[in-house]
């Protein structure tokens, strides 16, 4: 049920393996949502997601050292196309992504993207507090991202309205 896999199949699809993270030339920044794509201990960097971006072109590494919680898409089960709801691993690498193209900085990103799955679940599931803690930024937390032209910072301050959930409807 991840990474397009039927649920009735027994294996899954390599989607991206840290070799083709190591082939990145340009510096760029990575948000991983898959189970333990930050894991690096007892790893070298060919074996670790976060040790080939961090060894490679990448700035920035945002992922979980544990078990992700995300969403399955059921489309997979009924071959149609009805898009699922974003949970957890989903909200947290979308918001952080979100908000490094906003122009915030990463350290002020992930805060927000951290704020966002706690307001899915304001009464704290175990879940919740794991995927909060579980995902870390790895990388300068003062980098960011200025790829809008209207963006004149990578240091846009967080205004009292950045945590407010947003109405927006997301898809797969």
């Amino acid at each position: 049920g991840y990474f397009g896999a039927p649920l009735r199949q027994k294996s899954t699809y390599p989607v991206l393996l840290p070799e083709h993270l190591g082939t990145c030339q340009a510096p760029n920044v990575v948000a991983c949502e898959a189970c333990y794509g930050a894991r690096f201990i007892d790893m070298d960097k060919h074996h670790s997601m976060l040790l080939t971006s961090l060894y490679t072109a990448s700035l920035l590494f945002v992922g979980s050292s544990r078990v992700a919680w995300g969403n399955v898409d059921p489309a997979s089960a009924t071959m149609g196309f009805t898009p699922v709801q974003p949970l957890l691993a989903d909200v947290i690498a979308m918001g952080f992504m979100e908000a490094i193209l906003e122009g915030y900085s990463a350290g002020q990103a992930m805060f927000l993207a951290r704020s966002m799955v706690l307001q899915q679940d304001p009464d704290g599931s175990p879940h919740t507090a794991a995927t909060i803690i579980e995902f870390n930024l790895y990388g300068d937390p003062t980098l960011g991202m200025a790829v809008a032209s209207e963006v004149k910072s990578a240091r846009k301050p967080i205004d009292k309205d950045a945590c407010k959930v947003k109405t927006a409807d997301y898809g797969c």
